[in-house]
């Protein structure tokens, strides 16, 4: 419970909530300087937030020693620790590990019947997300379309940028903070069932798309990206 609060504590900060996904987004290791520079702050208090993220361990650090003389200066990284939020603890990834051995010692499931199960629960969040908006996926902007999936990105505990190709149909999709990364090297089957989840999520909202897995972290990529064609939305009539 203790080290639930401090994360919880540490991540309630605006600013600092902002510099960890910073951090996380970064495919490199980034300076107190930088961070400085990004947040427009001071470095001794880019330093303090990246000290208290770094306590509550959602991000580590090491000295880059260059040889050169002079004191080395510290970088910093996402940290590879998976930090669960819940009251009181749940083993939610025990569970998973137990229900994916299970499952391929059983036999009683293929990846077919698992991308099927992923793909109609992306469908069903975002038609879930709609009903709440009280709009059909006809009803909204391509913008609009995008502030949806961002919005489940948050929901999900993802961390996902969406940006947009010099084409204005096409948009790449970029997971740097995977659910599953504790389990798909369990088996790959958890990765192919995520694709079917995003598969799912477009469906829900685009009549006509095509998605291209371009990085994948189950070959050791930092993130996943996929590479989305999405046909032109008419204009929505007021």
């Amino acid at each position: 419970m203790e080290p639930t609060l401090k994360v919880i504590n540490a991540l309630s900060d605006p600013t600092r909530y902002s510099i960890y996904q910073f951090v996380l987004k970064k495919r490199s290791e980034v300076s107190v300087q930088e961070v400085a520079n990004e947040f427009h702050i001071h470095p001794n208090v880019a330093r303090l937030h990246l000290s208290k993220l770094e306590d509550v361990k959602v991000i580590s650090s090491e000295l880059n020693k260059t040889g050169k003389g002079g004191r080395p200066a510290r970088l910093y990284k996402s940290s590879e620790q998976v930090v669960e939020l819940s009251f009181p603890h749940r083993e939610y990834k025990l569970l998973s590990n137990i229900l994916l051995e299970a499952i391929n010692k059983m036999k009683l499931a293929d990846a077919g019947l698992l991308k099927d199960i992923g793909r109609e629960y992306g469908k069903r969040i975002i038609e879930n997300i709609l009903k709440n908006m009280n709009k059909t996926k006809d009803q909204l902007t391509f913008n609009e379309k995008l502030s949806v999936l961002a919005s489940v990105s948050t929901v999900d505990g993802y961390c996902i940028e969406t940006l947009e190709t010099t084409d204005k149909n096409e948009l790449d999709y970029h997971v740097y903070n995977c659910p599953f990364r504790e389990l798909i090297h369990h088996s790959a089957d958890v990765c192919e069932m995520h694709v079917a989840y995003i598969h799912g999520l477009f469906e829900a909202l685009f009549d006509d798309f095509d998605i291209n897995q371009q990085e994948t972290m189950l070959h050791d990529c930092s993130e996943c990206i996929y590479h989305v064609k999405v046909a032109k939305v008419a204009k929505v009539a007021n």
